[in-house]
């Protein structure tokens, strides 16, 4: 169930599925893509830390070879590495538009159409 939920993050992130709280951001005016940088930044950092713990727990449980308790004695790395993996996904994805949240951030402002710049002479 964690490593479905895990693999699912990074999709439903990308088809903007998870709810966000926008009233800060729908008050923010010309603060917003600073305000979109710093919580897309937040958000890799929770995220890698996830990750990194993730497969740290996992490489500990193969080296002293942990089992669950239940009858079928499954080792414990294989899941926890297949939510690890889930996660890293999701932190590549967070990367990602994080990425493109800082190229939107410092594009140079293009002219609309018909609009000329002033030029002082």
């Amino acid at each position: 169930m964690g490593t479905a939920t895990f693999f699912a993050l990074a999709y439903t992130f990308d088809k903007k599925g998870h709810i966000r709280v926008e009233l800060l951001l729908e008050s923010s005016g010309r603060l917003r893509p600073f305000l979109e940088s710093f919580s897309l930044l937040a958000a890799v950092a929770i995220a890698a830390f996830i990750t990194w713990h993730g497969y740290d727990s996992a490489y500990w449980a193969y080296t002293y070879g942990d089992k669950s308790s239940g009858q079928d004695a499954t080792p414990l790395w294989i899941p926890q590495a297949l939510i690890s993996t889930g996660a890293l996904v999701f932190t590549i994805c967070l990367v990602d538009y994080f990425c493109r949240s800082l190229v939107n951030l410092f594009k140079p402002l293009r002219w609309g159409a018909g609009a000329k710049p002033v030029r002082s002479h």
